[in-house]
């Protein structure tokens, strides 16, 4: 009886040596420092990048932090003062050292990208003027000497996708230097895009083959070209008899959304250059996709649809 006494004793005192251990711990636990990260300019960059300077989130005083990550270190050699980093620090709010290195990029002006965006736009501009002996706008009118919707897309969203490649690849170059040249991708979205642009033109190219053939078989005339000179503004939303068409009015119009939206986030996204080999040009989302592939999808069965020059 005295041996169970005894044996219970020492486990109440066991127990509570281990209570007060696990209470300890969790003091020391809600005392210790909470780590943080930010984004920030750089300021200064310590030799073989083992401390770094960079701007307070705060408005302060430059903060200076070592940096304990072998890999950052690494990584900050290609930095220089005003690139932007996003770290995590040991203590959010009086910060020491650098933990790891999210992000590191360069920003650019506007005035540099618009150039960029210019001059791409101006090198595309005169390759078609050149292969089509000064007449670029061949390429957007049909056979029916009207402007094509079909080609118009395609021309639309090949030359924002160009353009804004091309503007990237520059840039990198430009800012980041030779180590970066290339190195830019195109989401799954933008490829899906492009595919189902390139897919309308080529449809449409098919089923105005298919009528011009069927109406040659039949003895029917072929249709005829238009005497009226092109517009632009009424040929894409209006058919071949000058009526307004919802089809292509639709079509245009989802278009050129998608075209404005890719052009705006690849500018926002040109305003800061991630120094890493691999980048990618923004995505768009799926509902614009749909969106789009709907557009284009309806454009398409209302051509086959209607009767040799009318659609």
């Amino acid at each position: 009886m005295r041996c169970n006494s005894s044996l219970v004793a020492i486990g109440l005192v066991a127990a509570g040596f281990l209570l007060l251990i696990a209470f300890g711990n969790a003091c020391r636990a809600a005392d210790a420092p909470a780590a943080g990260s930010f984004a920030a300019p750089l300021v200064k960059i310590g030799a073989g990048a083992a401390s770094i300077s960079v701007a307070s989130p705060t408005g302060a005083n430059a903060l200076d932090l070592s940096v304990a990550d072998r890999d950052t270190r690494t990584k900050l050699l290609l930095a220089q003062p005003g690139d932007i980093v996003t770290i995590e620090v040991d203590n959010a709010v009086n910060p020491r050292v650098i933990t790891q290195m999210n992000k590191l990029s360069r920003p650019v002006s506007a005035r540099a990208r618009i150039i960029a965006i210019a001059g791409a736009i101006l090198v595309l501009v005169l390759v078609a003027t050149l292969v089509t002996r000064w007449r670029p706008q061949s390429f957007l009118i049909g056979l029916d000497n009207r402007y094509s919707n079909s080609q118009c897309q395609l021309a639309l969203w090949f030359g924002a996708v160009a353009t804004m490649y091309a503007a990237a690849v520059w840039l990198r170059l430009i800012f980041l230097g030779w180590d970066f040249v290339g190195g830019v991708g195109l989401t799954q979205n933008l490829v899906v895009l492009t595919g189902l642009s390139a897919f309308t033109f080529g449809g449409a190219k098919v089923i105005t083959g298919q009528k011009v053939d069927a109406a040659a078989a039949a003895g029917q005339p072929a249709a005829k070209q238009s005497t009226v000179p092109p517009n632009l503004l009424t040929d894409l939303v209006q058919n071949d008899k000058n009526q307004a068409d919802l089809g292509d009015f639709q079509m245009i119009l989802v278009t050129l959304v998608a075209v404005a939206i890719f052009v705006l986030s690849a500018f926002h996204f040109l305003g800061s250059l991630e120094l890493t080999q691999q980048v990618w040009l923004p995505d768009i989302d799926s509902t614009l996709l749909s969106g789009f592939g709907l557009g284009q999808g309806a454009y398409l069965v209302k051509k086959a649809a209607s009767k040799l020059g009318e659609g």
